[in-house]
């Protein structure tokens, strides 16, 4: 019996000490994979930051490139209420900047001569609008000037069911987007024109509300290096770039 009974209880131990290496073995290994997946995400994030604080800026000629398909804002077929929203946004800008003819009379504002385009803002999902002020207001090629260095007011719009809200409101020469992301939005980029040999670049990412800027920098060019027909070429040689701080736009 003794015997019988230490055989068990050696049994006992023997089995309880193979479960106790099994829990422990099984743990350490769900211990390692939860470490894995903390390190991947970790990385992955810290990937995804060093991408972004490292992208080079967008060149001249790819500005360009990708700044195109505009057209009038009545081509794009857009709902009545899509377009009354088009121009209950539009209006107080272009009411207060470009409301006068050059014989001093009055512009009738018509949303559907702006210039227009539908980009695909968000990684899924419908393309949304892009408007700018530049547009043949009053049918006879008098146009807004967008300013004297040609940055017209653009709007970036999200619209749902028919409503439209405002994701970015900026003067700018020129928009694009980037590969990079934020909450579901593509990350923009703009360049403005400063001056002759200086143009303003700036990166907005989207905060769940609106784009903010997050990168800023300035391109200064040699105006007498600007010759021929391959102007975007010469102003990418000859561009030296500077990042800043960026300010905070007013909404």
């Amino acid at each position: 019996m003794y015997m019988h009974l230490d055989h068990g209880q050696l049994a006992i131990q023997e089995e309880d000490i193979q479960d106790r290496g099994w829990c422990s073995r099984w743990r350490t290994l769900l211990r390692t994979f939860c470490l894995c997946v903390i390190v991947l995400i970790s990385s992955s994030h810290t990937d995804s930051q060093n991408t972004h604080d490292q992208q080079a800026w967008p060149s001249f000629r790819e500005f360009t490139a990708s700044d195109q398909g505009w057209q009038t804002v009545s081509v794009l077929n857009l709902s009545k209420q899509e377009l009354s929203e088009v121009q209950r946004i539009t209006a107080k800008w272009t009411e207060k900047h470009c409301g006068k003819k050059s014989n001093g009379k009055n512009i009738p504002q018509n949303a559907t001569t702006l210039s227009a385009k539908r980009i695909q803002l968000q990684l899924s999902g419908a393309n949304q609008l892009v408007l700018n002020e530049l547009g043949d207001w009053e049918g006879d090629s008098e146009s807004c000037s967008c300013g004297a260095h040609l940055n017209c007011r653009t709007w970036v719009l999200n619209f749902q069911e028919g409503n439209a809200t405002i994701l970015l409101e900026y003067n700018t020469l020129g928009i694009t987007l980037l590969k990079t992301s934020k909450r579901g939005y593509f990350d923009i980029a703009t360049f403005s024109n400063r001056k002759f040999g200086a143009f303003d670049l700036t990166v907005w990412r989207f905060d769940g509300e609106w784009y903010q800027p997050s990168r800023c920098a300035s391109m200064y060019y040699s105006p007498n290096a600007i010759s021929g027909d391959a102007v975007m070429d010469e102003i990418d040689k000859t561009s030296v770039l500077s990042e800043h701080p960026c300010l905070m736009p007013n909404h």
